[in-house]
């Protein structure tokens, strides 16, 4: 597992600490026996056990009833012991059969159970700073000792020192590192296997590298004893914040607040790492595909770096944390399954643990979060107004998503909040009693150009008539509240009149009679020019060569008679003609008929009418694909007999198709795309063409390209995206 850098060891003060000396707890003891069958131990442990016994012979002779642990035999003297020992080969000096030897006389590999000496640190302050010492204890003069004295005794020895030392963590700023911070927590074993330390980041973790700096050049063998004790110590004199029994943070002298985002940063980072890895595996093979696209969104979301974590890391451990337990593991089979799914649920306790406290602890983060959204809605509304002289509407249920699992989150209380801080500095209206949640806001500066354009747009766009009838109820609202911004910024200082409802319902213009495109439809106008033309120049040439100058006037209307005649009657001919043409395309009918029907089976599936969020509208080519396939069966239910038939790639297919000639792609252009971003965009033109559907797409993909202020190229692609689907939507109506 990485280790942090930094060495808790080295620049400290050491000024008097506050802490109280009389404040340990014993927490437990054990008692150490007498060794049996020394032969089963290496040279080395034989000769390091009888050097114990040696020592602790002499303590004892000593006659002191108190125990004074730098007399103690301690782990960095063993190297110099050994090298007089002439018994002993090279081999048996090494740093690797002293490690044996521990490992043997501790009896790690049994978890200690049948040790035959007991390890506990002590620390010393030194011209260069703190200094670890670990003592090794094995009396050997009853066949039982009970080595809670020793224990009392060196803690007590360095107890001046440890309150420095937690003194010190209190003061200092909680180190992360700036490009995966949750990287520390992550490790691999000899065989390239994934694990997650949860408690890694811990107060305990800190101390325990410390303790391994004792232990050089020889492995670390834990010190469970020393870490209670310093726990119990600190905790009793209200210096640590408990996560769970094995997870404590230092109650920060600075902002514990901060603090706080630093360990969600470092966990989200983890726990986002780790089971992405893992839930990615197990929902390729065995095909959870909707799962599988919820992960990968969510992955592209997570930032990496430690700043973007600590200030709104936050805001994605929700979102994590409910999907990973809504993960499926009960429904796979995997030998990893078990222990993945145990360190999640560890990381996600502490995580819950972390946020509840956030909220808990000073600056109501749920009050200061509605702040942030009301300041970034007024202000998106303000560019707007001023960009597009038209309303914004506003989703409040879309804007609150992120505050749901806050603690003390209500839904109404927030969404009032949110409207009566929006209407303080706007001009705010309800869009309508059945729309929860929706507002239509305008900046009023700009109150009077907003008419003026609006009305013009509702002569093209019916939608736009009902945004002027909010537009004369924002009117009253200001006009009541006597609002010193109304319309001080308009080009237009006389504010139009409310428009009617009879001049918002006024017909379009009808086409002239007229109107040389209408006389087209109706005459053949070529046959009939020609035919007039031939026949007042036959009549002419009659007429001068008879000398009957008074029937010219007769031949000229008969001709132009004539020719009406046969451009009305060869267009009755074009007409069936065309009739024809069409009924000809009843051969195609049926082909026709099976698209449609194509379209009705699945559309409720791709586009349903009810959903839990605007993405689930929304998709690329693989998670359209992948829509098709879920829903594959209850598809197929609703197609003919013979249609049913056909393979399922063959219905995928065919229904993919269909579907596509109802949708919008928007296609980002190559010179935009960005890795781990979609290339194309694909959503239903019928709901592209409706201005509360583009609205808050746009403000989804705006909120979005907040989150990466400072990428160059991202915020490219989202404001392509944005520009496409606000302005630019009209060419994918086709």
């Amino acid at each position: 597992m990485p280790e942090s850098s930094e060495n808790p060891l080295e620049s400290f003060s050491f000024e008097d600490s506050t802490i109280s000396k009389d404040v340990w707890i014993d927490s437990g003891g054990a008692i150490l026996g007498l060794p049996k069958n020394q032969a089963r131990f290496s040279l080395t442990a034989q000769l390091i056990l009888e050097e114990l016994r040696v020592r602790h012979q002499r303590l004892a002779m000593h006659g002191s009833s108190e125990i004074a642990p730098s007399l103690l035999l301690t782990l960095d003297s063993i190297s110099e012991l050994l090298l007089k020992a002439v018994q002993l080969t090279e081999n048996h000096k090494t740093p690797e059969a002293i490690t044996e030897a521990l490992n043997e006389l501790s009896d790690l590999g049994n978890g200690f159970r049948d040790r035959s000496i007991y390890l506990y640190p002590y620390f010393l302050k030194t011209d260069t700073g703190l200094v670890v010492r670990i003592a090794l204890i094995a009396p050997q003069n009853k066949e039982k000792t009970d080595i809670i004295p020793y224990r009392r005794a060196c803690f007590k020895y360095s107890q001046d020192i440890v309150a420095i030392l937690i003194k010190n963590f209190a003061s200092r700023e909680t180190p992360i590192e700036e490009e995966r911070p949750g990287a520390r927590l992550l490790y691999r074993d000899s065989k390239g296997v994934l694990f997650l330390n949860p408690n890694g980041f811990s107060f305990e973790t800190d101390i325990e590298f410390i303790l391994k700096k004792g232990f050089e050049p020889y492995s670390y063998i834990p010190l469970t004893d020393f870490i209670v004790d310093l726990v119990s110590y600190a905790s009793a004199a209200s210096k640590l914040y408990e996560i769970n029994k094995d997870y404590h943070i230092v109650l920060s002298q600075n902002s514990f607040l901060d603090t706080l985002f630093k360990h969600i940063a470092v966990q989200l980072d983890a726990l986002s790492g780790f089971s992405f890895h893992y839930l990615k595996k197990f929902a390729k093979e065995n095909k959870i595909l909707k799962i599988l696209d919820q992960i990968e969104d969510l992955e592209t979301k997570i930032p990496s770096s430690g700043k973007r974590l600590v200030e709104g890391g936050w805001k994605f451990a929700y979102e994590l944390i409910f999907l990973v337990k809504a993960f499926p593991f009960d429904q796979i089979k995997s030998d990893d399954l078990s222990r993945v799914q145990n360190s999640c649920l560890v990381s996600i306790a502490i995580l819950e643990k972390l946020l509840n406290e956030i909220q808990s602890k000073g600056k109501d983060i749920l009050e200061t979060k509605i702040s942030e959204i009301i300041v970034k809605i007024k202000n998106r509304v303000m560019d707007h107004t001023e960009r597009t002289l038209s309303l914004s509407l506003i989703n409040l249920e879309q804007e609150i998503q992120f505050l749901r699992s806050l603690p003390k989150f209500d839904e109404k209380s927030v969404m009032e909040q949110l409207q009566a801080g929006l209407s303080k500095s706007l001009g705010v209206t309800v869009a309508s009693t059945d729309s929860v949640g929706t507002l239509v806001a305008v900046d009023q500066k700009y109150f009077s150009d907003v008419v003026l354009n609006t009305k013009e747009l509702s002569v093209k766009d019916p939608v736009y008539k009902e945004h002027l009838v909010f537009l004369d109820e924002i009117k009253k609202i200001l006009i009541e509240r006597k609002d010193e911004n109304y319309d001080t910024l308009s080009q237009n200082k006389e504010l139009n009149e409310p428009v009617s409802k009879k001049e918002i319902e006024k017909e379009e213009p009808k086409p002239s009679p007229f109107d040389f495109n209408e006389i087209q439809k109706n005459f053949n106008l070529p046959v009939g020019i020609i035919t007039a033309l031939s026949g007042s120049v036959l009549s002419t040439i009659v007429s001068i060569a008879l000398n009957r100058l008074n029937s010219l006037l007769t031949g000229l209307f008969a001709s132009i008679l004539l020719g009406v005649a046969l451009a009305y009657i060869l267009r009755k001919d074009d007409s069936k003609k065309t009739g024809k043409d069409k009924g000809s395309g009843k051969i195609h009918s049926g082909q026709e008929e099976r698209f449609l029907s194509l379209i009705k089976a699945s559309e409720a599936f791709i586009y349903p009418k009810k959903y839990n969020h605007l993405l689930d509208k929304v998709y690329d080519p693989k998670k359209l694909r992948n829509q098709i396939e879920e829903n594959l069966n209850e598809i197929r239910n609703l197609l003919s007999v013979q249609e049913r038939k056909k393979d399922d790639q063959k219905i995928i297919s065919e229904v993919e198709h269909a579907i596509l000639q109802i949708s919008a792609v928007i296609r980002i252009p190559e010179a935009l795309q960005v890795k781990g971003r979609n290339k194309e965009i694909i959503m239903s033109k019928a709901d592209l063409k409706t201005t509360l559907f583009r609205d808050n797409l746009a403000e989804y993909y705006r909120k979005e390209a907040g989150v990466y202020q400072s990428d160059k190229d991202m915020l490219n692609y989202y404001n392509f995206v944005i520009r496409e689907i606000e302005f630019g939507y009209s060419r994918y109506m086709k």
